[in-house]
């Protein structure tokens, strides 16, 4: 029996999926020779030093930029790490993908490069707690349409014909 190999396996190496579907060609000649990884999916325990700490087993490491929400500078749970060089970043992309920091299994891959104003989060994450949880309780507003009366709500309303007489 013939065993074909060509889809066995896949390069670890180079950028993902994602980035090579949406990517635009002058995007896909800067991710060739970007020493920028993007580092997503992070718990909220970590912290710069661990993940430099994490990265300098694949290259030198030349700056870790922490992803923060603009009003807070709260972590956000992504980083920007910068390598020395190109073979740097693809075999950190290589051999970081997917590992366990803290819990959380992180995504990293290879970023056209960090420009100043990425590191903030486009929008704050939304945390219920009880000062903003609504809930169930509606009070006395209804149901899906009508019902204020009495405080019942419900689905009451609709169309009604008109009845004809004889």
């Amino acid at each position: 029996m013939e065993h074909d190999s060509r889809h066995a396996t896949r390069r670890q190496d180079v950028a993902s999926g994602y980035v090579l579907k949406t990517a635009t060609l002058n995007t896909l000649k800067k991710i060739s020779r970007t020493r920028t990884l993007y580092v997503g999916k992070i718990g909220p325990g970590v912290s710069e030093e661990m993940i430099y700490s994490i990265f300098t087993n694949a290259g030198n490491v030349n700056k870790v930029i922490m992803g923060v929400y603009a009003h807070t500078h709260q972590p956000a749970g992504f980083a920007f790490v910068i390598m020395n060089n190109h073979k740097d970043a693809t075999n950190a992309v290589k051999h970081l993908r997917k590992i366990r920091l803290a819990g959380n299994a992180i995504d990293v891959d290879l970023d056209e490069g960090f420009v100043e104003g990425r590191q903030y989060a486009r929008r704050e994450r939304i945390i219920n707690n009880n000062n903003n949880f609504r809930g169930n309780n509606r009070g006395n507003r209804g149901g899906y349409r009508g019902g204020y009366r009495d405080g019942r709500g419900g689905n009451r309303g609709g169309y009604r014909a008109k009845r004809r007489r004889v």
